[in-house]
């Protein structure tokens, strides 16, 4: 039996954070998101953060010294002629040699450093497409070729279709990396053929993320739901 891994990884675009505070205790930022919150080794990618006490942030630090990050900035100008910094916008720039795995990065700026968050780092052969288009309903399902990941958000409440072609036996593992990267997302997978009959359903499998152990009763298109059961 041929086993291919269909990995989906999604992460919600909502949230819910916010630190704790204490009488006469110095602020403090508390990182909450870093977007998108993965990359592939040997990529160059832009990122937005978000989090309380960010306005002053000139950094970002992780707890591997070669992931490095430099603020993002606009055309030089005469005004400013290494032009301006973006607020919470970072270039990383993650080397080939970096082993995948997760990694934690905190921002840097006037009240230190702040609170930990994951990012992912994918290996530098990783095929990869990013989410587009209207993907509400399974007639504008988007196709995604097995082994390949899928960078995308979702908002909570909704749901985004996908459809893939599998032979009769084949063994594909549908995995979503949300909870695992701090996102709120509750996620629930369904596998469906092409007249709707639910052939496989998953809600939980690492934590909250989850991942859908499917083997093709016959050649053919299939379909696959992700939404946010919550």
């Amino acid at each position: 039996m041929k086993r291919t891994n269909l990995v989906a990884i999604l992460v919600a675009s909502w949230w819910v954070g916010g630190g704790t505070c204490a009488f006469a205790q110095l602020p403090f930022t508390d990182l909450q998101t870093v977007t998108p919150a993965f990359a592939k080794a040997g990529e160059t990618i832009e990122v937005t953060i978000t989090g309380t006490n960010t306005d002053d942030i000139t950094g970002l630090r992780f707890n591997d010294a070669r992931i490095t990050a430099e603020p993002v900035r606009s055309a030089p100008d005469d005004f400013f002629p290494e032009g301006q910094v973006a607020k919470n916008r970072f270039t990383l720039s993650i080397p080939a040699t970096v082993e995948p795995g997760t990694y934690e990065v905190r921002s840097l700026g006037y009240f230190g450093l702040s609170t930990a968050r994951p990012f992912l780092v994918l290996p530098k052969d990783s095929p990869e497409i990013v989410e587009s288009g209207d993907l509400s309903k399974r007639d504008s399902a988007m196709e995604l070729p097995v082994e390949t990941g899928v960078r995308g958000q979702i908002d909570g409440g909704k749901r985004d279709w996908f459809k893939f072609q599998a032979k009769k036996g084949e063994r594909l593992l549908i995995e979503v990396w949300a909870e695992r990267l701090d996102s709120k997302l509750d996620g629930q997978l369904v596998v469906t053929d092409t007249e709707g009959r639910e052939l496989e359903s998953q809600n939980d499998y690492f934590g909250r993320d989850p991942m859908a152990d499917f083997t093709a009763p016959a050649d053919g298109e299939y379909f696959v739901a992700l939404s946010d059961i919550l």
